[in-house]
């Protein structure tokens, strides 16, 4: 401890504070990006999670069991409503009436979000396998726009060299059909 008096001038004190304050920056900082990004969190999402294994399985379930009592029927496809936020909001307080959009679209019934074992259920394999090899549309159009500029800027500069090589790029696709990188590795 300091002389009395000293206050912030002792080190340990005044390290200890800035760490808190840093955590604190950072706390803010992550719940402002949270805030941001609340779409993720619409009733349409929020049944993904049931496919993430970073989440416990008891929140998985407590979210299976949410579902399985919604009835299952015709969703109006429309833009999604944010949800609000709270201190004590939990995951399973997301799930809503949309919730049952992807198992809708999926034509696969909510029954077995019931069962004890819903995540070794055939049904939640499958979906598992098709969930996982969706690629996000974001990465998709990221590496368009990258390739674009990628083709733009270091191969040619003239606008009708440029249309034909966006036209052999196409066609290639068409042909091969690469969707992934793993397909394309198959070329080097």
């Amino acid at each position: 401890m300091g002389f009395p008096g000293s206050g912030f001038l002792h080190l340990p004190c005044h390290s200890s504070f800035l760490a808190y304050q840093r955590e604190k920056e950072d706390l803010l900082s992550f719940i402002n990006s949270l805030l941001r990004h609340t779409w993720y969190l619409t009733e349409d999402l929020i049944p993904l999670v049931l496919f993430d294994d970073q989440l416990s399985l008891q929140t998985r379930t407590l979210i299976a069991q949410r579902i399985a009592q919604l009835s299952s029927g015709w969703v109006e496809i429309r833009k999604p409503t944010l949800p609000s936020i709270s201190q004590k909001s939990e995951l399973v307080d997301f799930v809503g009436e949309r919730s049952t959009l992807l198992f809708d679209l999926l034509k696969t019934p909510l029954d077995f979000l019931s069962k004890p074992d819903w995540n070794e259920q055939p049904e939640y394999v499958t979906l598992g396998t098709a969930l996982k090899n969706l690629s996000p549309i974001n990465d998709s159009c990221e590496r368009a726009l990258g390739l674009v500029t990628r083709l733009n800027t270091k191969i040619t500069r003239d606008e009708d060299s440029f249309q034909e090589l966006i036209q052999v790029v196409e066609a290639h696709q068409r042909k091969y059909g690469n969707k992934t990188k793993k397909d394309l590795k198959q070329f080097y």
